[in-house]
């Protein structure tokens, strides 16, 4: 919703003039002709008093005498309101000095901004009328602080770059209050609202009607008053969603010279706490199955600041912990199988709609039938069907503005996301069992598919218990080997099978900090921040600490999803992944690890991160892109780095920020590689202080570096990503650049290498 407009009364008037440039010539023999020209600029000035500000522009083109007359301060003086000095003051702070009228005219015609940039008036240019907008940063909005109501997103469709957005509410109250020296006149305010979140799909402008509910049942009221004693009400239902709507609340009027302040309140309020309002709920298509439960998720998604959408997915998702230990009481191998599909299936259903299901079909039967019918081309032909798919739903549903506004599309994003790395995984692992081990990696010795996995097989892998939820990825081998009890999942010298329960113990409890302390911290540190004007007051190095918290606080939301999946895998005893030589030997519970929290926020290394962060994603980008991108005998260099950071943002997005993040990314380690650690190992062993400055250097660059990237990441759009950047002068991008540079330039020593390893 933006909040609200002021607008003025509006007549608008046309007075059309029409003149020669000749006079007729005068009867008397010898005179010489007169024109326009000849007459004097004070009598002009007199006439352009009538016109409008536009036809004395328009008229000054004619010739000299027009055009000094265009400058006369009378003219303009009968076109600015009368308390133009004290307008002026309010608007720029200081008086009016050195400036004619006419430039006071064109200054004040112009959008300006004031008190912190959460207002802005202009006069009109027709009617010389003030008019004013108030954004909706200036409003006293109850429960704006509270995310599980009120959250301000950014737009392009508003002059201020946000606006307040309602996610649902029992109590809707929003106050505003103005003091402003208006002009004499009659002045109406408006509130102009929108129900729903609309976005654009190919071009499209479009808008879900069932992400509104609630407003057609009581009207919401609008009162206004003046500190001159006058007062107006009205009431309107709210409708038309996915529109811009504006609702009259009253009109006032100023009288007198109008140099003293005028105090206006105004509000709107719909305070029935008997039902829900609703600007953007998703529901299935069957509303009458979830009709009793509805009350209930509402209230317990405001509790923890989420929205209802998002708060079934976190159920489902949770959930996957009992339904993947449930796997483990399933007899045989094919119910396994059937119970792994079914369950994945199910739990989509329940948290994105039956639609879902539809678009994880699809890329998994285009899998299948390459590895059928193609097999030699069945990895490439997967690969680039598998993201042609996954490209178009991005574009479609825009899944980015979704998850970011708070609620969830019809893919479920991460979960096609997911699904389409193992079906991809799947396939060139089919094609790998063509090649000659001799001509293989280990990774791919390891994981090629000699035989076709039958149908059933195939779906259990790709929706196993909703692991296609947020991860991680696995291998199709791995997975039948699990599920038939063989390799490291059969009975061995070592001991019986491993409990799961105390790892599984450890990463639900990790989970439950990690969300504790998400949702401390993000009403702190919030993303709208970087749109607000008090972030642009601040100095460089509070821009930079707050772009450190932002992607600090931002991190822990991932923290708790991966630690819940992990969880999941590792109760189904999918997650076990040996045992360790030590004596006695202990189990190894690290296959569903995807993120090293302390590994994250201590790297001493940006070339650590994909080793610690989403690891793996990172280990499939490595397996399937960075490693088949090297020629055989060559090393690797810059363009596999930057072709795999690609490939991850496109898999993410095509929004803007994917893009720069990634590719900031691949600069931000590529500049570490090239200068701070290779001088970092260059430094003998014995120059232990001068080693360690090298490493809270190589550890800062990381930190600063990496958060400074990841608002691009978080923000999504351009403008955004650009402005955040901007504000710290690029210092995250200059840097990477200029060591990269800088490694060309001046090339370190040879790492240092003690005696005894010179000796042999």
């Amino acid at each position: 919703m933006l909040l609200p407009g002021y607008l003025p009364n509006r007549t608008f008037s046309s007075m059309g003039t029409i003149f020669s440039h000749d006079f007729f010539p005068s009867s008397r023999p010898g005179a010489l002709p007169t024109c326009l020209g000849d007459l004097p600029e004070s009598c002009v000035a007199s006439i352009l008093t009538y016109l409008e500000p536009r036809d004395i522009c328009g008229l000054a083109r004619l010739n000299r005498a027009f055009r000094g007359a265009s400058w006369a301060d009378f003219v303009w003086v009968s076109k600015l309101p009368e308390n133009y000095e004290a307008l002026f003051r309010k608007v720029f702070g200081r008086p009016i000095e050195n400036l004619n009228k006419r430039e006071v005219y064109t200054s004040l015609c112009c959008a300006n901004t004031f008190d912190g940039g959460t207002k802005t008036v202009w006069l009109d240019a027709r009617t010389s009328r003030v008019c004013l907008h108030l954004s909706a940063k200036s409003l006293a909005i109850t429960g704006i602080d509270d995310r599980r109501y009120w959250n301000h997103i950014p737009t392009q469709e508003s002059r201020f770059g946000s606006v307040a957005y309602l996610q649902q509410t029992w109590w809707l109250e929003v106050d505003g209050e103005l003091e402003f020296p208006f002009p004499p006149g009659t002045y109406s305010v408006f509130f102009r609202l929108q129900l729903g979140q609309a976005s654009r799909r190919f071009g499209r402008r479009v808008c879900n009607a069932e992400h509104v509910r609630g407003w057609h049942i009581k009207p919401v009221q609008f009162q206004l008053w003046a500190s001159n004693g006058q007062s107006s009400a009205s009431q309107f239902f709210l409708s038309a969603p996915g529109n811009w709507m504006t609702y009259h609340a009253g009109d006032f009027s100023v009288h007198g010279h109008g140099s003293r302040a005028t105090k206006v309140k105004f509000s709107m309020t719909q305070i029935d706490c008997t039902h829900v309002k609703v600007t953007q709920f998703f529901l299935p298509e069957d509303r009458s199955e979830l009709r009793v439960m509805e009350p209930d998720m509402e209230s317990m998604a405001a509790k923890i600041g989420v929205s209802v959408s998002v708060f079934r997915f976190l159920l489902c998702f949770i959930a996957t912990i009992p339904v993947s230990f449930l796997w483990r009481l399933v007899p045989g191998r094919l119910p396994k199988h059937v119970y792994s599909a079914a369950s994945g299936a199910i739990l989509s259903y329940l948290s994105f709609g039956f639609s879902s299901n539809l678009h994880f079909l699809v890329p998994m039967m285009l899998g299948y039938l390459s590895m059928l019918l193609f097999r030699t081309l069945s990895g490439i032909l997967t690969f680039f069907l598998g993201f042609g798919y996954l490209i178009g739903c991005h574009v479609y549903y825009m899944s980015g503005d979704a998850w970011k506004e708070g609620g969830i599309d019809a893919t479920g994003k991460h979960s096609l996301m997911v699904l389409t790395l193992k079906v991809i995984s799947c396939s060139i692992n089919y094609n790998d069992g063509l090649i000659k081990e001799e001509d293989l990696r280990e990774a791919q010795k390891k994981n090629r598919l000699i035989k076709l996995p039958s149908l059933i097989e195939y779906f259990g892998y790709c929706l196993c218990c909703g692991s296609h939820f947020a991860g991680p990825v696995f291998e199709m081998k791995d997975y039948l080997e699990w599920t038939e009890g063989k390799v490291i999942w059969s009975r061995s010298e070592k001991g019986p099978k491993p409990s799961p329960f105390g790892a599984t113990l450890r990463a639900t409890i990790q989970a439950a900090f990690c969300m504790a302390m998400y949702l401390y911290l993000v009403p702190h540190y919030p993303l709208t921040r970087f749109t607000e004007p008090v972030y642009n007051e601040w100095g460089f190095w509070k821009k930079l600490s707050y772009q450190y918290m932002a992607g600090f606080t931002a991190r822990w939301k991932y923290y708790f999803i991966w630690s819940i999946s992990e969880a999941s895998i590792i109760i189904s005893g999918l997650g076990f992944s040996g045992w360790t030589e030590s004596s006695p030997p202990e189990a190894l519970w690290d296959r569903a690890k995807n993120v090293d929290v302390f590994g994250v926020e201590f790297a001493k290394s940006s070339v650590q991160l994909p080793l610690v962060w989403n690891i793996q994603v990172s280990t499939w980008l490595r397996h399937y892109v960075y490693e088949r991108l090297i020629q055989k005998g060559k090393r690797p260099c810059f363009f596999q780095l930057l072709a795999t950071q690609t490939v991850s943002a496109i898999w993410h997005g095509l929004y803007p920020g994917y893009i720069i993040f990634f590719v900031q990314s691949a600069l931000m380690i590529a500049g570490s590689r090239a200068v701070i650690y290779r001088w970092q190992q260059a430094v003998s062993p014995k120059m232990a202080l001068i080693k360690n400055i090298f490493v809270f250097l190589n550890f800062a660059y990381t930190i600063m570096v990496l958060n400074y990237s990841a608002i691009g990441f978080m923000v999504l759009s351009l403008h955004e990503t650009l402005a955040s950047y901007g504000s710290v002068h690029y210092i995250g991008t200059v840097l990477p650049i200029s060591l990269i540079l800088l490694g060309h330039v001046i090339k370190p020593g040879k790492p240092a290498r003690s005696k005894a390893s010179k000796d042999q």
